[in-house]
């Protein structure tokens, strides 16, 4: 997901209605333009899959402090 830590906001795993996959990591990779103040870049995330199915993720991008997200995105996951 595009992300830029230096406005405080960052993408969170707001709900997972699954036993099908398992967070393994996410990071914040910069973008090309790092080194430029208020550049952005990519949150990464890998999930391992723990069984065969259909798994529904929900992803908001928040500041910690708030209580309204400014994005959202939902993907559903197969694993066979």
């Amino acid at each position: 997901f595009d992300s830029n830590p230096t406005t405080g906001y960052s993408w969170r795993l707001a709900r997972s209605t699954n036993t099908i996959v398992a967070l393994v990591t996410n990071f914040y990779k910069p973008g090309k333009s790092e080194g430029r103040v208020g550049a952005g870049g990519v949150e990464q995330w890998t999930f391992k899959s723990l069984s065969q199915g259909k798994a529904e993720l929900a992803f908001e991008y928040i500041r910690p402090w708030e209580k309204s997200a400014i994005n959202r995105t939902n993907l559903t996951v197969t694993c066979e």
